[in-house]
């Protein structure tokens, strides 16, 4: 069955594989977006950094805050598992094709942008 995102993916720039979506940022590098249906919102995460990773760096949560405060619509945060994630809600109801790309690609993009600017390597 076709989750009903995927009808707002039509995009150059998007190849779906199950519930992620890798999109194509230019200059050879991409970011991988997982999208999960949270009932009424969907949820969207983007991986920046391993946990392996981001236990060498120092002041890591420090680095999230302020990295929180300058970026807008999504957020970045430490997952459970422990890895450095970028994530988004979108709400579903009135939600139109642009404005989901518009979220995806801005939530693959900060992501990576913060992923080089922590390890210098586009891995995730």
């Amino acid at each position: 069955m076709v989750d009903k995102w995927h009808k707002y993916c039509r995009a150059k720039d998007f190849t779906i594989k199950s519930n992620l979506i890798d999109v194509k940022l230019g200059n050879e590098r991409s970011h991988s977006v997982t999208i999960e249906d949270d009932g009424e919102a969907y949820l969207l995460i983007a991986r920046v950094a391993m946990k392996s990773v981001i236990k060498k760096i120092p002041n890591i949560k420090t680095s999230i805050l302020k990295r929180n405060r300058v970026t807008q619509l999504i957020g970045f945060r430490i997952d459970k598992a422990g890895h450095l994630i970028g994530y988004a809600w979108i709400p579903k109801e009135g939600i139109s094709r642009d404005e989901f790309q518009f979220y995806v690609r801005k939530l693959a993009f900060e992501s990576d942008r913060y992923e080089y600017l922590l390890t210098g390597e586009d891995v995730e």
